[in-house]
């Protein structure tokens, strides 16, 4: 049976996205040159976006009442349920944070948001757009996105460094670390960003998760056209067959769901709490197995227990301590969750050369320059 599964996994992977842009685009002569290949696929959309920008220029005029209402209507709607300020006033124990947890939380946010700009390059707007345009077959956007797996690496490289405490660990636990709960914070992230919103337009999307890339600005000022683009889709992306099991493969779309609509209700700032709770995952076996020194082990273990008391008291200030309570905002829930989806990803992917690969996924690779 195992033999049979090796051998039909060339069948498998015939006809994937994957393969067929791959026949189609590396054999041009541009393979020597990603960043020429990436601009070569990205050609006819290119296009498309300056002949948009030719025929529509875009007039952005904002007096100060529509800003206003823009910043009302965002951070004090009355059904948003992500909105502190909306909570019940019986809402049981009141939290009260201080100064340097404020701080902290709203420093915190403004590093991650400008990390996640700062590392997604632009073809990944353009193939997104290009998609949308139709200048971009699916198989094309997704060789670019695979192409800037390296992007992503680094992102989560940079999400991952700058956690509480992370800077007094040693180069080598930092590293060990980082490969231990890689694909961990891979699947919360892909959770989030996939379905933890209501949102039907890539621009929402970004903004109700809080992983905004810059897309929404690429889009106004280059092609606002692609205004109301439709939301990427988990099944676009993970586009069968990925795994070596189809059942395997609902069942991780299946949890990665869960995870995502789990957290839905909170904010930015409590998913990179969560995050960092997700980085700290290690017990006192697995640190013995890997021989991190003493010094190292306790603060792995002050971060854990500073990121686990934060999240347990921000998620009850946010949306009160009742609904904060439940299991499926546990963290030991999600995480149980998100180890679940590890072992598939890892463990029953074929590998093949696109976002499904996990063996693709190491910050701890990543050599700033």
């Amino acid at each position: 049976e195992h033999v049979n599964t090796v051998a039909e996994t060339e069948d498998l992977t015939e006809n994937t996205p994957w393969r067929v842009a791959m026949e189609s685009y590396l054999n041009k002569s541009s393979v020597g040159n990603l960043d020429a290949l990436v601009d070569n696929v990205l050609l006819d959309t290119l296009v498309d976006v300056e002949k948009e920008k030719e025929q529509n220029p875009v007039s952005i005029n904002c007096d100060s009442e529509t800003v206003n209402d823009i910043q009302l209507i965002k951070d004090n709607g009355p059904n948003d349920p992500r909105t502190a300020a909306q909570v019940s006033v019986i809402q049981g124990p009141e939290m009260v944070f201080t100064v340097e947890e404020l701080n902290f939380l709203e420093t915190n946010k403004i590093i991650q948001e400008g990390h996640l700009r700062s590392t997604c390059p632009v073809s990944l707007y353009q193939a997104r757009v290009g998609l949308f345009l139709g200048t971009l077959s699916m198989e094309g956007m997704l060789m670019v996105f695979a192409a800037g797996r390296k992007s992503q690496n680094y992102y989560h490289y940079m999400t991952m460094s700058s956690q509480p405490f992370f800077c007094e660990l040693t180069t080598r636990t930092q590293s060990l670390l980082m490969r231990h709960n890689t694909q961990l914070c891979f699947a919360l992230n892909i959770s989030n960003y996939f379905f933890g919103h209501n949102a039907k337009t890539a621009i929402e999307q970004e903004e109700m998760t809080g992983l905004v890339t810059g897309l929404g600005d690429y889009i106004r000022a280059n092609a606002p056209v692609a205004v109301n683009m439709p939301l990427a889709a988990y099944d676009e992306y993970f586009a069968g067959p990925w795994g070596t099991d189809r059942e395997l493969e609902a069942k991780h779309r299946e949890l990665t769901k869960s995870i995502g609509e789990c957290i839905r209700d909170l904010n930015f700032s409590a998913y990179l709490l969560l995050y960092g709770v997700t980085l700290y995952n290690i017990n006192q076996e697995a640190m013995n197995e890997m021989e991190i020194q003493q010094k190292d082990v306790e603060i792995i273990k002050k971060a854990q227990n500073y990121l686990d008391i934060l999240y347990k008291r921000y998620t009850k200030h946010l949306i009160g301590w009742k609904r904060a309570s439940e299991t499926r905002l546990n963290q030991r829930y999600l995480l149980e969750q998100m180890n679940d989806c590890v072992l598939i990803f890892s463990m029953k992917s074929l590998q093949l050369n696109d976002l499904t690969n996990s063996e693709t996924l190491d910050p701890s690779s990543v050599k700033l320059s």
